[in-house]
């Protein structure tokens, strides 16, 4: 400011304050006084007079921000609430997409190794050895008594070989397994945590819920539509069907034919031939060694991975990075709050960023990859797609410099077409 813009900056804070209800009332009287005493027009910048004004109005300014911040306090406890709340979202909705994409990157790595083919190579591996070890037991079984050394000692080590290399086959086998077991079970898991990703959320949604179905109902008995209900209690039929108890796995299910009747084994004659390969063995052989696939039920881990893929791409696409530049601008206005020489947000002004923000980040995301993905300097700098997204929400004039630079890029490349 110069000189007569201070002075009048001055005669308004005493104007807006009479009554000496400015605390440097008199200081900031004082001081303009002074240098309307030696005219406005001859005070130089460096003046004592102007030096001594600017100090008086920037005082009384940091004072008159503070009273008026002081009035708003709601606004500033709604910034507070709302900041938290963003922050809790943001925080569940990113651990449940990290949890989802280190899932997928452990599909892929396994769906890589082709579970499906390798199960079945060494499901048949193992049948095969395990007739033969039986085989050259029952050949063993058969030497003469009385006999030391047993003239088929060379089988018998040929055997233990044999015997070694089944274990490893087994080994491998019930690692797979196992791998494909707990990769099914963190698969379900995630698809119910989808359905709620945010502590809390899923008991909301179901009380609401709760309370419009019990209003519904309420309705409807109070417009006479409980005639069923009043007419009896529905008489519901013998369940015919067979309780099953399972053991490890669902090969060895034994099935109860009634209360008080003994389970009854498992019919393995039911299973057919396959290519030649005697399915009575194979989950006769599954059963023995509490296995949960067979060849024939390994599931498809491409299948999965699309499944986690298709749940966790729109918190990559637009969900994260939305809320992400939410944050940043909420994170914008808690600076604001915390400058005493700015004045309080409007609520307008707020949403209006705010929803600028989201949009922004949504927009980033779209394109990130093709544009930033590979970029060596972002890179370098650590930016990821969430973080440029919470930068662009605390600065939006990133994004307009990216699309100022993007429209520039573009000008150029369509005037040189017709070159």
């Amino acid at each position: 400011m110069n000189v007569k813009e201070l002075y009048g900056e001055a005669t308004g804070l005493l104007s807006r304050w009479p009554g000496g209800n400015l605390p440097n009332h008199g200081p900031l009287d004082n001081a303009r006084n002074a240098a309307d005493a030696k005219g406005i027009a001859n005070l130089g910048v460096s003046d004592p007079e102007t030096i001594a004004l600017r100090q008086e109005v920037e005082q009384a300014w940091l004072w008159e921000c503070a009273v008026n911040r002081s009035g708003p306090r709601k606004m500033t406890y709604a910034c507070v609430a709302v900041s938290l709340l963003i922050m809790f979202v943001v925080g569940s909705l990113y651990v449940f997409y990290n949890q989802g994409a280190a899932l997928l990157a452990e599909m892929q790595t396994l769906s890589a190794k082709q579970p499906d083919r390798r199960f079945g190579q060494l499901e048949r591996q193992l049948l095969v050895a395990r007739s033969d070890l039986f085989e050259a037991a029952e050949g063993a079984a058969d030497c003469p008594e009385g006999t030391h050394p047993c003239p088929q000692s060379t089988e018998n080590a040929i055997d233990e070989l044999a015997q070694e290399a089944s274990y490893a086959l087994l080994h491998e086998l019930r690692d797979l397994n196992l791998s494909l077991s707990s990769l099914e079970a963190r698969k379900n898991d995630f698809q119910k945590l989808a359905t709620s990703p945010v502590p809390g959320l899923g008991r909301l949604w179901n009380w609401a819920s709760d309370l419009w179905h019990r209003a519904i109902s309420s309705e409807a008995e109070a417009a006479g539509d409980s005639g069923q209900g009043a007419a009896g209690a529905v008489i519901s039929g013998p369940n015919d069907k067979l309780s099953t108890t399972f053991t490890t796995n669902h090969f060895c299910a034994r099935q109860d034919s009634g209360p008080g009747s003994s389970a009854q084994a498992v019919e393995f004659d039911r299973y057919p031939i396959v290519l030649g390969m005697d399915m009575k063995e194979i989950v006769r052989q599954a059963c023995d060694y509490s296995l949960r696939y067979t060849s024939m039920t390994v599931p498809s881990v491409n299948l999965w991975a699309l499944q986690v893929k298709g749940i966790i791409a729109p918190y990559a696409a637009w969900i994260l990075p939305a809320l992400f530049a939410c944050l940043g601008a909420m994170i914008y206005f808690l600076r604001l709050l915390v400058d005493p020489t700015q004045p309080s947000p409007r609520v307008n002004r707020l949403v209006h960023r705010m929803a600028l923000a989201a949009l922004a980040g949504v927009i980033a995301g779209w394109f990130w990859e093709p544009a930033f993905g590979s970029n060596s300097e972002f890179q370098a700098a650590g930016l990821g797609l969430f973080t440029f997204a919470f930068v662009i929400g605390f600065s939006i004039e990133i994004f307009f410099s990216l699309l100022d630079r993007f429209v520039e890029l573009s000008s150029s490349a369509i005037s040189r077409l017709g070159n």
